[in-house]
């Protein structure tokens, strides 16, 4: 069996709860990261889209949320294309 950890990240919500999430990949766009996420259990099929940012020392990494509907649909459509093997859209 494939050791799968290394694949799950966890992040804080709002509420302060951990929550872990599958990473599904990540894409740069117009010198921008980022990644797509998935929440870790079973009955959860909601895509999560963040960016991507780290210090300059590579040493703390930030998960920030999107604003602009525009771009994340943007992203959303390169999700499917590259992804349209692996899920149902």
């Amino acid at each position: 069996m494939a050791d799968n950890s290394k694949d799950i990240i966890t992040l804080i919500d709002p509420s302060g709860n951990p929550v872990e999430y599958k990473w599904l990949g990540m894409i740069k766009l117009r010198g921008q990261k980022y990644v797509y996420l998935m929440e870790n259990h079973e009955n959860c099929h909601e895509l999560t889209i963040l960016k991507y940012e780290y210090d300059e020392d590579h040493e703390a990494e930030a998960y920030l949320p999107l604003t602009k509907k525009e771009l994340i649909d943007e992203l959303m459509e390169i999700f499917k294309e590259e992804y349209k093997d692996e899920f149902i859209f």
